[in-house]
């Protein structure tokens, strides 16, 4: 299919283009247009074994020990010739095995694509397998979705996307159907744009198909990592070299040798004899098997590291790098948050070393609005078992607050997102029979809609039950939020700001039932 910039149009000239309604295509349309696309990735078939192991005996510094493995047997020292031959397989082997391995490495790219997608065919909601997608299906996307394809989107309620697959970005992209993007605007800041192998973090959507298998981002990726690349790597090139320096060096020492016995009577058969054996000699028949074993344990190293090296002399090119360029923070992360610092009461804590046993009501309050305004998912039983799957800041708040013994508590009645427009997350809780609205989010925003803050009065293990009751009747510690106390929270989030840290903003307040919608 032509390549087009999707992001550049509206969703109603996509749609035009693509041939397609809001309803989706007929499911007759779907099946014709199958035999055209296919919605999978199809990768570069791996070499044969055979012909795999056969490759690494290219190399100019194993053909140079295989010329002198030859001229050995010829000239009777049959041992030599053993011996290096026993060295050039044991390379041959050892490259082998690498390789052989990281081409089926390769292979996992193709789990990137989801399995099954909820599609609308002619106004009906049918799931299909993703593998028959086609341009111009529309496709619906709920939290929690694996996106099937590359999509422009058509409708986006509080949808935000983790594309770390594709940017290395850790922060999750908040999408918005009514932008239209200029076309050079890089694929990490197409707002209306959602791609392959990319997850909705939150919200949902649905969007159009704009391109299906290797017409996909991901699927340019795979194509590009299947291509046999031409360039050899720094250390290729030395050995290379210095195996043409050798066969001159060869060539060189046999006819003068030849040359020099012939002078001075010697039988020329002898003499060329002795400067082939000269030249064996001076060969470093163990310099191959030294240096491949050298790169497989950098490659063991790299592979604990979960990093696929498809070629061994690969590992020794990351060695010569002295510079890394990257676009921005977060590309060369592992896409996971940490809750360094917290701020409750008018006192500040370091994440590592709060007070577990001295929580006072503010940063209890703190703890209990991470884990209840919060849409990870916890794991395990112990701290050493704990793990966190979702929204990577979500994930680092949850995982805080368990460390600290809190968890998930009370039911979630309602649920307002976070949008770009609030830039807050709020919940309606019921705890105790008495319900809450808990928020977080920017921090500046939320203190334009307070009037009040905790004060951290209470401490000590055995006022923690009256903590709890204290929250329980919001008979809590607070005073009115003036100017002075409000430039005193900006003035610790700007600081904090400057320690390149993301700062995040934690308010409640007692509802009374039913009195959710203005919130």
């Amino acid at each position: 299919m032509e390549t087009m910039n999707w992001w550049t149009m509206t969703a109603e000239e996509c749609m035009e283009l693509l041939r397609t309604s809001p309803q989706g295509l007929h499911p007759t349309e779907a099946r014709v247009r199958g035999r055209r696309f296919s919605n999978r990735l199809e990768t570069e078939h791996a070499p044969r074994p055979l012909a795999l192991f056969l490759r690494q005996f290219t190399d100019t510094m194993v053909l140079v020990l295989l010329g002198a493995a030859v001229i050995s047997g010829l000239i009777g020292a049959m041992a030599d010739a053993v011996t290096i031959m026993v060295i050039v397989l044991l390379n041959a082997v050892l490259g082998f095995i690498q390789e052989y391995s990281a081409e089926k490495s390769l292979e996992e790219i193709r789990k990137l694509s989801a399995p099954t997608a909820q599609v609308l065919r002619d106004g009906r909601r049918l799931q299909v397998d993703s593998a028959t997608l086609v341009p111009g299906d529309i496709v619906l996307l709920e939290n929690g979705a694996r996106v099937p394809s590359d999509m422009r989107l058509l409708q986006s309620i509080s949808l935000a996307a983790d594309e770390a697959v594709l940017t290395g970005e850790s922060v999750p992209v908040e999408k918005d159907e009514s932008l239209s993007c200029a076309d050079a605007t890089p694929l990490a800041e197409r707002q209306n744009m959602v791609y392959m192998g990319t997850s909705v973090v939150r919200g949902r959507g649905r969007g159009i198909v704009t391109g299906v298998g290797a017409d996909t981002e991901m699927g340019r990726i795979a194509a590009g990592i299947s291509q046999e690349r031409e360039a050899l790597t720094p250390l290729q090139q030395r050995l290379n070299q210095l195996g043409k320096i050798l066969i001159v060096i060869c060539i060189a020492v046999c006819a003068l040798v030849a040359a020099m016995g012939w002078m001075r009577g010697e039988p020329l058969m002898s003499m060329l004899l002795a400067g082939i054996s000269l030249a064996v000699a001076a060969i470093p028949e163990g310099l191959p098997a030294i240096v491949t074993i050298s790169l497989a344990i950098g490659v063991k190293r790299m592979a604990a590291r979960n990093a696929v090296v498809r070629k061994l002399p690969a590992v020794e090119t990351l060695g010569c790098t002295t510079v890394i360029c990257s676009d921005k923070t977060g590309t060369l992360t592992c896409n996971r948050m940490a809750v360094q610092r917290v701020a409750a009461g008018g006192r500040e804590y370091e994440a590592e070393s709060m007070p577990a046993a001295q929580l006072g009501p503010a940063l209890t309050q703190v703890l209990n609005i991470s884990t209840n305004c919060n849409n990870a998912e916890l794991y395990g039983n112990d701290d050493a078992d704990l793990r966190v799957e979702g929204e990577p800041t979500e994930a680092a708040l949850l995982m805080l607050a368990a460390q600290q013994g809190h968890f998930p508590s009370g039911e979630r009645l309602q649920e307002f997102p976070f949008d770009s427009r609030r830039k807050r997350m709020s919940v309606v809780v019921e705890q105790n029979g008495q319900q809450y609205l808990l928020v977080k989010g920017a921090a500046d925003s939320l203190l334009e809609l307070c009037t009040h803050w905790m004060r951290d009065e209470a401490s000590g293990a055995a006022e923690r039950e009256g903590i709890r009751e204290q929250l329980r009747d919001a008979a809590v510690a607070v005073s009115p939020l003036d100017r002075a106390q409000r430039r005193r929270f900006l003035d610790v989030q700007q600081r904090w700001a400057n320690d390149a840290l993301r700062v995040l903003g934690f308010a409640w307040r007692r509802l009374e039932p039913g009195s959710w919608e203005r919130y």
